[in-house]
């Protein structure tokens, strides 16, 4: 949905994605390095764009750009989507960086915020194919709970794949939340003594 939402972190922040950003989302998503463990999606601009246009027409459902805030450079995309009033609940996925950043962490600290600071939410779940160890593990070591293994959930090239579910509650977010910033400053560091080219 078109929204006017910019969370700020210390070294990147999130803001609305644009029309502008189709190309950005199309190729960040159609790299072959980055789309593995992800649903394909549009395989040409024109496609992306149309994606777009419905997803601005869409409920409950907020995509942002993650960008550099020092550069004002792109580094990657993440939503909170199936927003449930009923249940006060939400998903967060669309998750892809771009190689060599050092977002994950805030990123991911950040679209919590957003869940339960700004929407108020009560609880938060994301959804990884079980063959995601990389991502899988991330979550983990965030602080968030497997609640459960969901099989042939979503759609890959030899068929269905297996999802891990992992849930994390607002009670739990702020409990972890100064371990986690601990952590975004620490990385803040080795982010601003690199000279890696994103």
């Amino acid at each position: 949905m078109k929204h006017n939402f910019r969370i700020e972190g210390s070294t990147i922040l999130l803001r609305p994605v644009a029309l502008e950003d189709a190309s950005f989302i199309l190729k960040l998503r159609n790299n072959s390095d980055l789309n593995k463990h992800i649903h394909s999606g549009a395989q040409i601009i024109d496609e992306q764009i149309d994606w777009l246009n419905k997803y601005f027409d869409r409920e409950g459902d907020f995509y942002f750009v993650i960008e550099d805030k020092k550069y004002s450079r792109a580094e990657g995309l993440i939503s909170l989507y199936n927003v449930s009033l009923e249940y006060n609940t939400a998903e967060w996925g669309r998750w892809i960086l771009i190689p060599s950043s050092f977002a994950a962490v805030e990123s991911a600290w950040l679209i919590y915020q957003f869940a339960f600071s700004t929407l108020g939410l009560d609880s938060v779940y994301c959804r990884t194919l079980s063959k995601n160890n990389k991502v899988i593990s991330f979550h983990n070591s965030f602080g968030a709970s497997i609640r459960r293994e969901i099989p042939n959930y979503t759609q890959i090239a030899d068929g269905y794949g297996n999802v891990i579910e992992h849930f994390l509650t607002q009670k739990r977010f702020h409990q972890i939340s100064p371990k986690i910033e601990r952590l975004i400053k620490s990385l803040a560091k080795t982010r601003g003594n690199t000279n890696a080219i994103y």
